[in-house]
């Protein structure tokens, strides 16, 4: 985020002009694309002089435009900015990455997999129940596709919430880029920098800090999707876990006292925690769905199907196949509904 808000403001100051070359460019991002394991140490020592993290990684930028004689521009490195700028920027950027690059093809493997026994098993007559009795019959891969169903709503929804970011100075106002150059619509850069540049979505009204409550929106739907997989194989220990670190984050990152608590700057550090959960989650559901196997005679010997009618009637005689059939010839019917009615069985009576 540093880098790409230092290429940007080279593209609309005078000043740095004449920097904003496909050369440099070049040379600025591979400061973080070629980031080493050395350099993320040096960053550390930098810190245990400055106590600051980010004041820590503007540090060592500086140390790298040394390298690349590009000393005078240095102090334009986090020009106008407060950390949180680039927190509030670099956070959402990484939560973005994770949601389309790990998260979503994670979930559609368990989609498609659900999707693909709802097809299998689609002709599978089974006893539904209710309220834990049994109930008209219903299909297996139809209740399946229940669960396809519900997990796919929940994408999209999940997928149409913003990744915002907040990006405007030290109270949100751009008060310090508009002291200094008071000619610059700062809002249409900030504006310009985060939805394109960055790919995110911008806060135009903030205080130091994002208002998190889109976070908390994405927060919320991947809880969501969580509680509808809880239902299947050894997966739900590490859904619960996520889903008590997401609630925690939805709850709280929203709430923060005046303009900034620090509050907010702890419990970020954890938000890859319950993505690393759902993601050990997803893994064991593929595994675990894969070695399903269907026993289809002990489904058809489960149901007991003329015992399961018992409740449809008030008598307390016992219900079997021929009373139902003695049932059917005292109907004031015609002798070709009655032989309809003794052709349903509970195998074929599973709707549509």
């Amino acid at each position: 985020v540093e880098i790409e808000y230092f290429i940007t403001l080279s593209e609309f100051l005078p000043q740095l002009r004449a920097l904003a070359t496909g050369e440099n460019k070049e040379a600025l991002r591979k400061i973080y694309r070629e980031f080493s394991v050395e350099d993320a140490t040096r960053i550390k020592e930098i810190e245990s002089v400055t106590n600051h993290d980010v004041k820590a990684v503007e540090y060592f930028i500086k140390e790298k435009f040394d390298l690349l004689s590009l000393q005078e521009y240095k102090e334009f490195i986090h020009f106008g900015l407060t950390s949180q700028d680039i927190n509030n920027t670099s956070v959402p950027l990484s939560i973005k990455d994770a949601l389309n690059e790990v998260y979503f093809p994670g979930l559609q493997e368990v989609i498609d997999m659900l999707k693909k026994y709802a097809e299998d098993w689609a002709d599978v007559p089974m006893l539904a129940k209710t309220h834990g009795q049994p109930a008209s019959p219903t299909r297996l891969g139809k209740e399946v596709m229940v669960f396809v169903y519900r997990l796919e709503q929940q994408v999209k929804l999940l997928k149409v919430t913003p990744v915002s970011a907040k990006f405007g100075g030290a109270t949100g106002n751009f008060n310090a880029h508009h002291v200094a150059f008071p000619e610059y619509d700062w809002k249409a850069f900030g504006n310009k920098f985060v939805n394109e540049v960055l790919g995110l979505s911008r806060e135009e009204w903030t205080t130091q800090i994002s208002n998190y409550d889109n976070m908390a929106a994405i927060f919320d739907g991947m809880k969501r999707i969580d509680t509808i997989l809880i239902d299947f194989e050894n997966a739900e220990g590490n859904l619960g876990m996520a889903n008590a670190i997401l609630t925690h984050l939805a709850t709280k990152l929203p709430i923060s006292r005046l303009q900034r608590d620090l509050t907010d700057s702890t419990v970020l550090r954890n938000v890859g925690v319950p993505m690393a959960h759902v993601e050990i989650a997803f893994k064991s559901l593929t595994k675990g769905l894969g070695k399903l196997l269907l026993n289809e005679k002990a489904l058809y010997r489960d149901p007991k199907p003329y015992e399961a009618l018992k409740a449809l009637t008030r008598t307390n005689e016992g219900i079997t196949a021929e009373s139902i059939s003695n049932f059917i010839d005292t109907l004031q019917v015609s002798d070709a509904v009655k032989a309809e009615l003794k052709a349903i069985t509970p195998h074929n009576y599973t709707g549509i």
